[in-house]
């Protein structure tokens, strides 16, 4: 699966989202983890894909530096927080916030897209083709192995 654009999903309440943090909320969090973290110091992003999707993080504590995927990250911090992997983030001495858009992993479907798609009159199949370009539908009984 490949993502596509939605331009369809601009009223929804995710488009465009913030959370702040204190540094100390997130070291609670990757405690519950098992990792012992020191103080935060610095959260940075090392690499972004070409739709400016980050792929890992690098955090800096008081007793150790590490890289971090962005999916682990969001597990660890809870995906209904940090809502994508579409973000940009600031700190302060105390806090760290996010500022981002989108929310889930950016393949496949957007559900707000297709629900206004759907509220604007397209039809099942245009809404699918468009989630999934090349694909095409058919009843399962109809597919040869």
């Amino acid at each position: 699966l490949k993502g596509v654009y939605c331009g369809f999903c601009q009223e929804s309440p995710h488009y465009r989202w913030n959370t702040v943090l204190t540094k100390q909320e997130i070291i609670n969090k990757f405690n519950r983890f098992g990792e012992r973290l020191g103080d935060l110091r610095d959260i940075s992003i090392l690499e972004r894909d070409k739709s400016s999707r980050i792929n890992k993080l690098k955090i800096t504590t008081s007793n150790q530096s590490f890289e971090i995927t962005v999916k682990e990250f969001r597990d660890i911090i809870g995906p209904d927080i940090i809502k994508s992997s579409t973000f940009d983030l600031s700190l302060t001495n105390t806090r760290v916030f996010f500022e981002g858009k989108g929310w889930g992993h950016g393949v496949g479907m957007c559900q707000w897209g297709a629900y206004f798609m759907a509220k604007q009159g397209y039809t099942y199949q245009r809404i699918l083709s468009y989630y999934y370009p090349g694909s095409r539908l058919a009843a399962i009984d109809k597919i040869k192995p």
